[in-house]
C-alpha cells in the first residue's frame, strides 16, 4: 500500500458488495488507516496528509469505460452523459484521510476550469446518502458526487486503494491516472487539464 492511500481489501481489485444496507466489518476496519468514527457517525478531524505533485500513469487500458450510478439528488449518471468533455473521475470515502485532504484541491480545479468543457466527478464508494451529504455540506464542498453503492464501479475501474483518480478524454477513453491524493489545483495540473481540454474531440 503506497503511503497517503487508504486499502481496500477486494478481491481482484474490486470493492466488495454491501449486503442489507450495510457497509461490510472490513471496511470499516480501514478506519484506522483514515480516521475513525464520532458517535454520529461522521469522521473524525484528522491531520491532513502531505498531498503529492501532480502526475499521472499510463492506465492500465485505454478503453472505454461505462457506469450507471445513482446520484446525491436521487437522479442517475453514466460515464457517457460527460461525452465531449474531459473528465477528471476520482473514487473517495469520507472516511479516507487523503481523500478528504484532495477534496478542496479539485474543487478548485473545477472552479479553475469553469467555461471549458470539463468536469470533475467524484464517485464515494460504500457509503449511504446521507452520510454523504452531511459530510459535504459540512465543509461547504459543491462537486458533483455519484454512489457507488456496491463497489461495483470501483471494480470495473481496477480500484484497489482511495483515493484512485482517472482522466478520461473527450472521446470517453482513460488516459491517465493516480493513485494517492495530488495537488490538483497545481500550476502544473491546470495546464495539463487546458490542453486536453482544449483538444478535439
Amino acid at each position: 500500500m503506497k503511503t497517503g492511500m487508504c486499502a481496500t481489501a477486494g478481491r481482484r481489485g474490486a470493492a466488495p458488495r454491501r449486503r442489507g444496507g450495510s457497509v461490510p466489518v472490513w471496511w470499516l476496519a480501514m478506519l484506522v488507516l483514515g480516521g475513525s468514527l464520532s458517535a454520529a457517525g461522521e469522521p473524525v478531524a484528522a491531520d491532513s496528509p502531505p498531498l503529492r505533485p501532480f502526475a499521472l500513469r499510463p492506465p492500465a487500458s485505454a478503453a472505454t469505460l461505462e457506469f450507471d450510478l445513482p446520484t446525491l439528488a436521487g437522479g442517475r449518471a453514466r460515464l457517457g452523459d460527460w461525452r465531449g468533455k474531459v473528465v477528471l473521475l476520482n473514487f473517495w470515502a469520507t472516511w479516507c484521510v487523503p481523500c478528504v485532504a484532495e477534496l478542496p484541491r479539485l474543487q478548485a480545479l473545477q472552479a479553475a476550469m469553469a467555461g471549458r468543457p470539463f468536469a470533475v466527478v467524484a464517485v464515494d464508494v460504500l457509503e449511504p446518502p446521507g452520510r454523504v451529504l452531511g459530510f459535504l455540506a459540512a465543509r461547504g464542498l459543491a462537486l458533483t458526487v455519484l454512489l457507488d453503492q456496491d463497489g461495483a464501479a470501483a471494480g470495473r475501474f481496477g480500484v484497489n486503494g482511495l483515493p484512485a483518480s482517472f482522466v478520461v478524454d473527450r472521446s470517453g477513453r482513460v488516459v491517465g491516472m493516480a493513485l494517492g491524493a495530488r495537488e490538483w489545483d497545481s500550476p502544473a495540473a491546470l495546464a495539463y487539464f487546458r490542453d486536453l481540454a482544449a483538444a478535439a474531440p
